[in-house]
């Protein structure tokens, strides 16, 4: 039997050896550019306040010689913090654009009849794609949510028809319930899905090699968000590093209530939310592009 765990070893181990120590040193990096250039702002408020403070000097006003000497030294002194300053913010914003990171963002068993919608309104509002797993059961119910999630061009994956742990089925049963669930999105959507998530993520790998033709897509980041708070989903999903797919649910509402927080730390931190599509084209011109 296979899980998550064991599927995304490899690809946490090349994470951590190729990926990790760049991105240290990029942050060691960017920490003392902020630092340098924090440092240069408070001096050159202090200058300012100094440039104030002799030019109304009473004993500076009986030299005025010596008056514009001090207030031409402060000036350049100035001048000369707040252009480090400026300095430290573009290397700091140009750096920070140059090293964007991709993450995943994908949503299973829905489609929920309310809390689906609300993700979608707030997946609109920062512009972001994602990857709807669905159950066949809730497509049943809800099949305008489906055509919703389609049309506004999120991917939808198959989640299976009814949710069943895999390990406990037939090959049979396995082949029923994903073909069933990939008829119900492809008369909806018109396009068969391409991947396909496991329930619980534990499957035998030789029954699911054998009956689909689907790329099974796990995850690296599982939120646990059914039993947690919104304040610990957000701690664990911005531990995400570039290439992670993380794991929500659709009928969650503390997902819901943390979904905006997370994209606007994705946003601060030049981290773009994608699709599992999306993602898998970046790695791959990335990888050719390096390989070259």
């Amino acid at each position: 039997m296979l899980n998550h765990k064991s599927q995304i070893a490899n690809l946490k181990q090349y994470q951590n050896t190729n990926v990790l120590n760049s991105k240290q040193f990029r942050l060691l990096g960017f920490r003392i550019l902020n630092l340098f250039g924090a440092w240069n702002l408070v001096l050159g408020i202090w200058d300012l306040f100094a440039i104030c403070y002799h030019s109304c000097n009473s004993q500076l006003k009986k030299f005025p010689s010596l008056l514009v000497t001090h207030y031409s030294s402060l000036l350049s002194l100035f001048a000369i913090r707040y252009l480090l300053f400026t300095i430290c913010y573009l290397l700091l914003t140009t750096c920070c654009f140059a090293q964007e990171n991709f993450v995943a963002l994908t949503f299973d068993d829905g489609p929920h009849p309310y809390y689906t919608r609300k993700i979608l309104e707030i997946l609109d509002r920062f512009n972001v794609k994602a990857t709807f797993f669905l159950v066949g059961t809730q497509i049943e119910k809800y099949p305008y949510l489906v055509k919703e999630i389609f049309e506004k061009g999120h991917e939808i994956g198959n989640h299976t028809y009814s949710h069943k742990r895999l390990i406990f089925l037939t090959d049979e049963q396995i082949k029923e319930q994903i073909l069933k669930n990939d008829l119900l999105i492809e008369k909806i959507t018109g396009k068969k899905p391409l991947y396909f998530r496991p329930p619980g993520g534990r499957y035998y790998f030789k029954s699911l090699k054998n009956l689909t033709r689907h790329e099974v897509i796990l995850w690296t980041i599982n939120t646990d968000d059914i039993k947690k708070s919104a304040s610990q989903i957000f701690k664990d999903v911005i531990q995400a590093r570039d290439g992670d797919i993380i794991l929500m649910h659709s009928g969650v509402p503390q997902t819901v209530k943390v979904l905006p927080r997370i994209l606007r730390f994705f946003k601060r931190n030049n981290i773009r939310a994608v699709s599992v599509s999306q993602l898998k084209k970046i790695q791959s011109e990335r990888f050719f592009s390096t390989s070259d």
